[in-house]
């Protein structure tokens, strides 16, 4: 019996049909939060956790595919308390478990709070990554990014960098999610067209000295 050789490309077309199947599926939930991927190519597996600093709320998924992330998250409302023991009214901590499982290596990530996907935040929606008056330090680390650059104005980002996850790799991304004027669903985002998670671009190849002919064009 001849054995079929491993076939990468068909594999990443499987995981892109189960992707597809768990993402049309119920959402995962806490008690009072809950978590959709609103997307085909992030598949969450599992979520637990209250959201407090000792007891941060740990959400795994597995990046499939490249494109946009997209993550609804229910339950900010009043009622959800400031959990992560911030300045805020609304706020728990979130670790994010993110499988890489592209044929790509990440050189970054990075992040955005919104009310709705692609239209940005502005400076009354009241969400942030932590940001805070009193000016504590925003906490947000990584096991794998050596930096966290968090932007609180006009746009709430979070971008993480100097690090690689390669293909096949899991990085802890840890944060605060806040807000003052709490509205659900809230959405966590990831635009691919930003260059937010990739390889660095080539640099341009150096041109021959002015007056100094190249080999192919010697005589």
């Amino acid at each position: 019996m001849r054995v079929q050789p491993y076939l990468p490309a068909r594999l990443r077309r499987g995981i892109a049909a189960v992707a597809l199947m768990l993402a049309l599926s119920p959402c995962t939930a806490l008690a009072d939060l809950s978590f959709t991927s609103q997307r085909d190519t992030l598949v969450i597996t599992s979520v637990g956790g209250s959201g407090s600093p000792d007891d941060p709320v740990v959400l795994a998924a597995t990046v499939v595919a490249d494109g946009e992330i997209v993550i609804a998250i229910g339950g900010m409302s009043d009622g959800l308390g400031n959990r992560a023991r911030s300045n805020h009214f609304t706020s728990f901590e979130l670790v994010l478990a993110l499988t890489n499982a592209t044929d790509r290596p990440w050189t970054s990530f990075a992040l955005a709070l919104e009310e709705q996907p692609g239209l940005g935040s502005d400076y009354l929606d009241g969400l942030s990554f932590g940001q805070d008056a009193l000016g504590s330090p925003t906490r947000a680390t990584s096991d794998r990014f050596a930096r966290a650059q968090v932007t609180n104005e006009p746009r709430d980002g979070i971008r993480f960098s100097i690090g690689v996850v390669g293909p096949g790799e899991t990085v802890l991304l840890r944060f605060l999610v806040t807000d003052n004027t709490p509205t659900e669903p809230v959405y966590l985002v990831h635009y691919r067209d930003q260059p937010v998670a990739g390889l660095p671009r080539a640099l341009p190849a150096t041109p021959p000295a002015r007056g100094v002919r190249s080999a192919r064009g010697a005589a």
